[in-house]
């Protein structure tokens, strides 16, 4: 059989273990020297949670790590591996913070791109459930990471961690700024989630910016923080908008509020805003269709409009 060949029959062999798990079968793909086989092989031993397998699981994750643009493209079984052995409790750090400083830059056309990311990622995760004594550190070194995504990712972590040092760590990384406009808006979402209302004055002084895209990313944070407190600079910020495009995304950081006070906000751009604002009003409503008394006061604003446009938004 040709080699090509035979590693398709050994993938699927590999694959069909996730839905049909046979012990052997799993020894054998962990132990191959391709990630693309030892990935579903990890992820069969998590779906059923078999017993036996943490050893044969280290040794294939520590030879991954030789070679690795060679046997393990796309970092498959890596990121496999560190996942199955994190949901099923793994508590030695070193294997995750070893995951955590992985670069694996692999040749693409024109030069070389780091495939690790999304390992570098996970391997935190990982470090957040052991509690690891140097995660602050490792969330510091990844807030500089090279890759936007992984900024981000470090951002969101903090966030969810809290407490005073992530956010000094966030305060510090918004302040910088940051090329990645889409990135910068997880810093402000990071810092919302790990400082509450006191994060807005800082956050909201962004709303301002010179560039479009990092007000609307900032707006869209502050929305989705649902602080009560965020509300009243998004509406100062849309009353002094003359951006037809940042407008829209003004009202939607209100829409994403969810809460009563934006609701009234929106049915008052619903009779009152201009042409722009008022679909983009409708478009928002329609977060509040769980809402019965709302739905009957937007039917009744609708219905006093008699704007075709409005109606078809809201209904869609």
């Amino acid at each position: 059989m040709a080699r090509a060949n035979r590693f398709e029959v050994e993938l699927r062999a590999a694959e069909a273990l996730v839905k049909a798990p046979d012990q052997a079968g799993i020894a054998r793909a962990l132990a191959h020297a391709s990630g693309h086989i030892v990935a579903p092989a990890a992820r069969a031993v998590l779906a059923h949670r078999l017993d036996g397998f943490m050893p044969a699981m280290l040794a294939a994750l520590d030879r991954l790590y030789l070679d690795p643009c060679e046997h393990d493209q796309q970092c498959r079984g890596k990121l496999a591996l560190i996942t199955a052995l994190d949901e099923l409790g793994h508590g030695d750090s070193g294997i995750f913070l070893r995951a955590a400083r992985h670069v694996q830059l692999e040749p693409v056309w024109g030069g070389s791109q780091d495939s690790a990311p999304p390992l570098r990622i996970r391997a935190a995760q990982a470090l957040v459930r052991i509690g690891h004594h140097g995660l602050y550190r490792l969330l510091g070194d990844l807030l500089i990471d090279g890759i936007g995504e992984v900024r981000g990712a470090a951002a969101q972590i903090l966030g969810q961690i809290g407490g005073e040092r992530a956010v000094l760590l966030l305060r510090l990384r918004l302040a910088v700024g940051d090329k990645d406009v889409d990135v910068l808006a997880d810093y402000a979402a990071g810092l919302l989630a790990a400082e509450g209302a006191e994060a807005v004055p800082l956050v909201a002084g962004l709303l301002g910016h010179d560039d479009r895209a990092v007000a609307g990313g900032v707006a869209l944070a502050l929305g989705g923080s649902r602080l009560p407190e965020a509300l009243a600079p998004l509406r100062q910020a849309l009353a002094d908008c003359l951006d037809r495009q940042l407008c829209r995304t003004l009202v939607d950081a209100i829409a994403l509020q969810r809460s009563e006070a934006a609701a009234e906000a929106l049915l008052g751009l619903l009779t009152d805003g201009d042409g722009e604002q008022r679909l983009a009003a409708a478009k928002g409503l329609r977060l509040y269709r769980d809402r019965p008394q709302l739905v009957a006061r937007i039917e009744s604003a609708l219905a006093a409009c008699g704007d075709g446009r409005l109606r078809a938004a809201w209904s869609s």
